[in-house]
């Protein structure tokens, strides 16, 4: 019988461990005696002891770990590594989730491939879309050119004998990048990655995610190029591309910041509006409009839609490019499937609006408001 090892550090993450353990209960119970699983716990808060008699099932194996020493999460999953007795491993994160067919889809889909890949659910929505395609970015190329395209490690179940020595012995010290590095030097191995279409995890976002550190990351991609050139997992040629690819990913976040900016300059004059007695939606409803559309179904879509809510004006539906992966309370729709009937379309966006703008006005006969329109009084 197939064993599968979940192997999970945790750090600050007592509060998690229930929750751990009732999801691979779930998983375990969906493989319907296809495999058998067990759960590790890594501690790696030596400050805060975690009990293994205080955490028990009747359906999966919970091996409870305090090293007592704190080696950062390649570290700790590298001690996961050598303490499992799992053939496929799994690297769960202690705050994201697995969906109850989590482990059979991907045992069912990984074949003879070295690791399988699956689709994932990332900020309430699906993670690869129209301009991320999943066939496209999960392969060599995009890994070597672009950056990673696994938004957790816990999308990947993976053989234990796929995993390379490059990565069980060199442990780095900044968090964030260990997971970039497993994949990359396992390509160098010519490991094969096979792709789930299924959608069976969820990559969760709060402030403690290092995800969201880019100081961190930028640094992160920093000590794995060094530990790639010093080990020679590449040639000259393969790592001239990487060390562009980190050049890219440093532009690429500078242009998120740079966009996160205006959207928090954006929602600071929507505060002030509603301050001063004149919130977007009177604004509107003044203008005599109940119905609307909103084009961009982004984080300000979704507060100008409850905006609006508040003055009984109705976001009938949501316009984006990438519809085919959202799902929403509301229809969303691609542009050139968007139905008519509403009083205006809103466009939510804080950059590159003009040529949607241009391009709404083409299809539709009502006013086209921009949030830079609509705060300027037009």
């Amino acid at each position: 019988m197939k064993k599968i090892s979940i192997i999970t550090p945790i750090f600050h993450g007592k509060k998690y461990i229930n929750g751990i353990i009732a999801q691979v209960e779930k998983c375990q119970e969906a493989l319907n005696g296809l495999g058998e699983t067990e759960l590790l716990i890594i501690n790696d808060d030596p400050s805060v002891p975690v009990s293994e008699t205080d955490y028990k099932s009747e359906h999966i194996a919970i091996r409870i770990f305090n090293p007592g020493v704190n080696r950062g999460i390649h570290g700790a999953r590298v001690y996961g590594v050598n303490v499992c007795s799992g053939e496929y491993l799994v690297f769960l994160d202690q705050d994201d989730i697995l969906y109850p067919d989590y482990i059979k889809s991907q045992m069912l889909r990984i074949g003879d491939a070295d690791a399988v890949v699956c689709r994932c659910i990332h900020e309430k929505k699906q993670f690869y879309n129209a301009d991320m395609r999943f066939e496209d970015v999960v392969s060599a190329e995009y890994m070597m050119t672009r950056g990673n395209p696994v938004i957790s490690a816990g999308q990947v179940m993976l053989r234990k004998g796929a995993i390379p020595k490059v990565w069980m012995t060199n442990i780095m010290k900044t968090n964030c990048a260990d997971d970039y590095l497993l994949w990359l030097s396992m390509l160098a191995q010519n490991a094969v990655f096979s792709l789930n279409q299924d959608i069976v995890f969820e990559h969760t976002v709060n402030g403690e995610n290092l995800s969201l550190d880019y100081k961190r990351m930028i640094l992160s991609l920093d000590e794995m190029y060094d530990i790639l050139a010093e080990n020679k997992v590449f040639d000259k040629q393969k790592l001239c591309l990487i060390s562009a690819m980190r050049q890219n990913a440093l532009s690429d976040w500078i242009a998120l910041l740079e966009k996160f900016r205006e959207m928090f300059l954006m929602l600071n004059r929507i505060a002030i509006y509603r301050e001063h007695g004149s919130p977007l939606g009177k604004q509107l409803r003044d203008r005599g409009i109940r119905r609307v559309a909103v084009y961009g179904d982004g984080y300000l879509g979704k507060r100008l839609m409850g905006e609006l809510k508040e003055y009984q004006i109705k976001t009938a539906f949501f316009i984006d490019r990438n519809a085919d992966y959202l799902q929403e309370e509301v229809p969303v729709y691609k542009l050139e499937d968007a139905p008519d009937g509403m009083d205006a379309v809103l466009i939510s966006l804080v950059r590159n609006y003009d040529e949607v703008k241009r391009s709404l006005q083409k299809k539709y006969h009502v006013a086209v408001y921009t949030m830079k329109d609509i705060l300027e009084g037009v």
